[in-house]
């Protein structure tokens, strides 16, 4: 398990996708992720975006965390880890 920062307060979640990227260097992905609370509540979240950030979705969970929102790119550090900025809304 890989510590993030997160949508979800106290929580840690892994992330995997594809990103493609184009002979002029711009790229785009897409992909999901596994959350878990601190509390064990879990959910599963899908992504999509491009080089300067781009929108999540929670697929499925049993929390009553935010339900959708935006992500920006931070901090790359070595071995390919990376801290993603999330931000997010509730429903109702």
């Amino acid at each position: 398990m890989v510590p993030a920062a997160s949508p979800e307060i106290g929580a840690w979640q892994r992330c995997t996708g594809l990103w493609t990227v184009k002979a002029d260097g711009s790229g785009s992905g897409f992909g999901h992720c596994h959350l878990v609370e601190a509390d064990g509540k879990q959910a599963a979240l899908s992504w999509e975006g491009d080089a300067s950030g781009g929108t999540w979705e929670r697929v499925v969970g049993t929390g009553p965390g935010p339900v959708k929102g935006n992500w920006k790119p931070g901090a790359r550090f070595a071995a390919g880890f990376r801290i993603t900025l999330w931000e997010g809304e509730r429903a109702g």
